[in-house]
């Protein structure tokens, strides 16, 4: 009797800092993990605060669940501790930052200028689009795969990202 091999995914971990955050990397699970393909991508909420909470965020789930990869995808507008960043690397769990923020990272990707101050990235993403950037079924109206795609070869964060859902 011939036995059936069976694929086994890989299993990824990431944990946005934030509701926008959390709808933007279930769109690119929908996009770069369907039908099978990439890994098995589940997505945390840390609700804001600090690094320090959205990386603890992500070491919670180690008692519960293992995964072969944990990633937190984190702004940049507040420094890092270094102790947060030993205390990520010691429990295997990558930062991935977005500068200085989420929606830095979004008119990156579209190409548009920005400052490097939050506030001025997200009153120029909120003139930029009319809806919601919570609900993850609005993302294909500004970020279809191609823009995703050519993005990727000039951010190196959103890169990382996408290999991480490609399970590379």
């Amino acid at each position: 009797m011939i036995r059936k091999l069976r694929f086994q995914r890989k299993t990824l971990l990431v944990v946005g800092e934030g509701d926008t955050e959390v709808a933007f990397l279930k769109y690119l699970r929908s996009l770069y993990c369907a039908s099978g393909k990439g890994a098995k991508v589940t997505v945390d909420n840390a609700h804001g605060k600090s690094p320090e909470n959205i990386v603890n965020s992500a070491i919670r789930h180690l008692g519960s669940a293992a995964f072969d990869k944990k990633v937190c995808l984190l702004d940049t507008d507040i420094a890092w501790p270094p102790a947060v960043c030993t205390k990520a690397k010691k429990n295997k769990v990558t930062m991935l930052g977005a500068t200085p923020c989420i929606e830095g990272l979004f008119l990156d990707i579209l190409g548009v200028p920005f400052a490097s101050i939050t506030d001025e990235c997200k009153s120029k993403i909120a003139s930029m689009f009319n809806f919601s950037l919570t609900n993850e079924r609005n993302y294909p109206r500004a970020f279809d795969r191609n823009k995703l795609d050519e993005a990727r070869q000039r951010i190196r964060t959103l890169n990382d990202l996408l290999n991480f859902y490609e399970a590379i």
